[in-house]
Formats: structure tokens, sequence, C-alpha cells
């Protein structure tokens, strides 16, 4: 099986996946992960990365949020303070696809854990986002 042409950076080429065997089932994901040798607290040590990942992008939003407050340059948000868009926040013109998605998913974890609140009023519009 392949993924012709996918969206994501706009890619030409042939993404070749795994054929998997029906009567076999699904590969247990441990398995496929065994030969990173990941030690025995992995797992504690890549959730503790992700969560001060997360608290660094937290303050930084905070800052963010506090510089566009003191200045009220947005239009389309003056007047809202504690409000930001994501194209404010991540330039798409100056910043990498994978700066954006590592912003986003931060963005969606601070969301889960109720410490920022999502908006977006229509299917690929302004995604707006505060903190709780």
């Amino acid at each position: 099986m392949s993924i012709l042409e996918s969206p994501i950076g706009e890619r030409n080429e042939d993404l070749h996946m795994p054929e998997i065997d029906a009567a076999e089932g699904l590969v247990d994901i441990a398995e496929q992960f065994d030969s990173f040798n990941l030690g025995a607290n992995s797992e504690a040590e890549t959730n503790n990365s992700v969560e001060k990942d997360c608290l660094n992008f937290f303050n930084f939003l905070k800052d963010e949020i506090h510089k566009l407050d003191s200045r009220n340059a947005d239009e389309e948000i003056a007047g809202h303070s504690n409000l930001i868009t994501l194209e404010h926040l991540i330039d798409p013109w100056s910043n990498e696809p994978e700066v954006a998605a590592s912003a986003f998913a931060h963005l969606l974890f601070l969301g889960t854990k109720g410490l920022v609140s999502l908006s977006q009023e229509e299917a690929y519009g302004t995604i707006q986002i505060s903190i709780v």
C-alpha cells in the first residue's frame, strides 16, 4: 500500500506503508519500538520532558499575550485582553511548518490540562487562544 501526494508538506513522493495480514492480526506496538532500546524509566522521562516543554511554551504564550495586550496591535482581537490568534503567535511566513505543528501540539496538551481555551468558528478559520 502507498500514499500518493500527501497534502502534508505538499509531497509528491510515494510513502510505502507496511502491509498488515488480517489473519495474523496487528503487530504489538511495543515490538515496533524495541529497537530504540528505551530504558525502564523512559516513559516517565518522556512525560517529564513533554510537560517541561509545554510549561516553557505556556510561559512563551503568556509573554506573547502580554506583549500583544501592551501594544494592542492586532485589530481583530484589539480590546480583548488575554487573547491571541495562532497566526499572531506563530507567524506562518517566518516559521517552518514543524514549529507550527509543535506549537499546536503544545496548545492541545495545555487545553486538555485546562490551562488554555482554544476556539475556531469555522473549519480552517482563525484559531483563537486564551489563558484560562
